[in-house]
């Protein structure tokens, strides 16, 4: 996105940049990427939605190679379910 953005202005001036992301959209592998505009509650943040990037949640759970990284939320994402750690 970032390259992208800067061959299409021509610069890599922060002054010209900002603006250009702020109206550019790119399809990413977590969905597109957008992001809030200036009259935003959270200015230039990532857009999150179903149209938008999804929030993921991770859990670190353990095998009998040591651990594997799955995915707990949302629920049609999900590898596993969530695991309460033995501590918790």
């Amino acid at each position: 996105m970032w390259a992208d953005v800067v061959t299409s202005a021509g610069t890599t001036d922060a002054e010209e940049i900002v603006p250009a992301l702020a109206d550019a959209s790119f399809e990413g592998t977590r969905g597109t990427i957008e992001f809030n505009g200036m009259d935003h509650k959270y200015p230039h943040d990532a857009k999150f939605g179903e149209e938008y990037l999804r929030r993921v949640n991770f859990q670190w759970q353990a095998t009998d190679d040591g651990g594997v990284q799955e995915v707990i939320h949302p629920e049609d994402l999900s590898t596993s379910d969530y695991q309460r750690p033995s501590w918790f």
